[in-house]
């Protein structure tokens, strides 16, 4: 057996060991009954690896942006943790965990900008990340502008494909087309690191198939959009659709579209889905969670583990949201992707 193989069994019982203790169905449906962010606060605390990212913050001085900010340093933390004792035992999948922080960091900046609050930007980052990140963290916390944070990445590929989103004068950055550009970049990095293994391929590649069924429908139901224009969005990684089948869809009616979504094997998530996106979500997490308990392979079971890591984040931000805004509790449960 070769040491990577011996680390990266070593990794997948870590990681099978901390999606143990992730938040259950059961639990999300509890806490978005709580009135109160407070409420919701205590209750994320009864988790001991959430309850580390509180320190010494009170229930009380709890708002959203505290919440959200402590909840994705717990993402970032737990991804480190593991990737991090992925790396030092010789794997390299710890660049996919690299790669997924650097686009929530880009995406987050660039709101921050368009906002005109990029002063606001100050993330907390695990060592592991900051050592690893191929963008300059405490230069991007100076960045004024767009050009500022340009240079701020070292990587050369990063460097170019975020240029491409270099907005005109007095003019917003287009999210929507730095989304994709990075979602595209993952992707592309997902098959570079992977290296042949078909099994990482597969377990990302139905993220994007199912991220490339909710462009299209998106894109024909609310923007019209041209088939080519269309086509230019899809990802360029794929596993359970084949790419001319994605292709003819781009091509293909709104009702099309969704008949092809009916007679699918997934069509049971889209099936009173408030949205595309919380289908998407439900789907990968339930494919994910199988992996996790049956699937053999080490490569799997970690690629299954991060995308459950980040699902685990969107529902608590979710659920933060919707408790913020006073939703019912039966809508809150409709927008988490579980």
């Amino acid at each position: 057996m070769s040491a990577n193989l011996k680390s990266e069994i070593a990794a997948a019982q870590k990681a099978r060991a901390r999606y143990g203790k992730f938040f259950t169905k059961e639990k999300f449906s509890q806490m978005a009954s709580c009135s109160s962010l407070q409420e919701v606060a205590a209750s994320i605390r009864e988790n001991p690896f959430f309850a580390e990212g509180f320190g010494n913050i009170s229930d009380a001085a709890v708002n959203r942006e505290t919440l959200e900010r402590i909840l994705k340093e717990r993402l970032f933390t737990d991804l480190s943790q593991l990737f991090g004792f992925d790396f030092a035992l010789g794997s390299k999948l710890y660049r996919l965990s690299v790669v997924e922080c650097e686009k929530e960091l880009i995406m987050s900046f660039a709101r921050l900008l368009n906002a005109g609050k990029s002063e606001f930007f100050r993330p907390s980052l695990p060592e592991f990340f900051e050592r690893h990140l191929d963008i300059d963290i405490s230069a991007v916390c100076a960045a004024k502008d767009f050009d500022d944070f340009l240079g701020c990445v070292k990587r050369r590929d990063l460097f170019l494909m975020v240029s491409l989103c270099r907005p005109a004068e007095n003019q917003p950055i287009d999210l929507s087309f730095l989304e994709f550009l990075l979602e595209d970049y993952f992707c592309k990095k997902v098959c570079e690191i992977a290296d042949g293994d078909e099994k990482i391929v597969n377990i990302f590649g139905i993220q994007a198939d199912f991220l490339n069924l909710q462009m299209i429908l998106r894109q024909k139901k609310y923007f019209d959009a041209p088939p080519d224009g269309i086509k230019a969005r899809l990802l360029s990684l794929h596993s359970l659709f084949p790419r001319k089948k994605l292709e003819k869809l781009c091509e293909s009616s709104v009702e099309e579209v969704e008949r092809f979504i009916d007679e699918s094997k997934y069509s049971e998530y889209f099936k009173g889905a408030v949205s595309a996106d919380i289908a998407a979500g439900r789907a990968v997490r339930d494919i994910c969670r199988k992996t996790m308990r049956f699937d053999t392979s080490p490569s799997s079971v970690l690629s299954a583990y991060m995308l459950l890591a980040k699902n685990q984040y969107d529902c608590l931000t979710t659920l933060v949201e919707g408790v913020r805004y006073n939703l019912a509790s039966d809508k809150i449960t409709e927008l988490l992707p579980i």
